[in-house]
């Protein structure tokens, strides 16, 4: 219950009052352009963020650029709640359930995602991305400890690890700065 709580108020804060105009922030006019498909692809942009706010856009029937935009933010805005659950679960490997509380309530508030999350940026993808695929990695060094004559290999985690990892390079280049930590 608490998680959830959290999950909801990372949310309500994150996506409150994204609807300013969307010329505030310049970054932002390029992405809605290829939101719209009005251009195909944008190689200074990664991908994943425009088909995330894509998606976003047809879920909620945008179709002026203040909607698109709005529906991009809000994908950003549901990215960085996960980030917050990706938090706590990450935590929770290592701490103790409210200590994992503390760190979700934590990431919640911090500026880095409550302002980053109000805006169509690749950070909060990166970051969400990065702290799932952080977490599928410890998963799976978990998975791979003890006797494997006598254990089942479950390739559901590696596979969703990959994905992970796929997803967090798909949003931004710096995510290749996982593969040291993997090591």
């Amino acid at each position: 219950v608490a998680i959830g709580i959290i999950l909801i108020g990372s949310f309500l804060m994150n996506s409150w009052g994204n609807d300013f105009p969307l010329w505030l922030h310049p970054d932002e006019i390029k992405k809605v352009i290829y939101i719209s498909g009005d251009k195909k692809t944008d190689f200074y942009h990664p991908e994943l963020i425009l088909k995330l706010g894509r998606l976003f856009a047809d879920i909620a029937s945008a179709s002026s650029q203040q909607d698109l935009v709005q529906a991009g933010r809000t994908s950003t805005a549901f990215l960085g709640s996960m980030a917050v659950l990706f938090t706590f679960s990450l935590a929770s490997q290592f701490l103790s359930a409210p200590a994992a509380l503390l760190a979700a309530s934590l990431t919640a508030v911090s500026p880095g995602i409550v302002i980053h999350s109000h805006y169509l940026k690749e950070d909060i993808a990166l970051t969400c991305f990065t702290t799932a695929s952080l977490l599928f990695v410890i998963f799976a060094a978990k998975e791979s400890v003890g006797d494997s004559s006598t254990k089942k290999i479950d390739y559901k985690i590696p596979v969703l690890w990959g994905l992970l990892t796929g997803f967090a390079i798909a949003s931004k280049y710096t995510a290749f700065i996982l593969f040291p930590f993997y090591f």
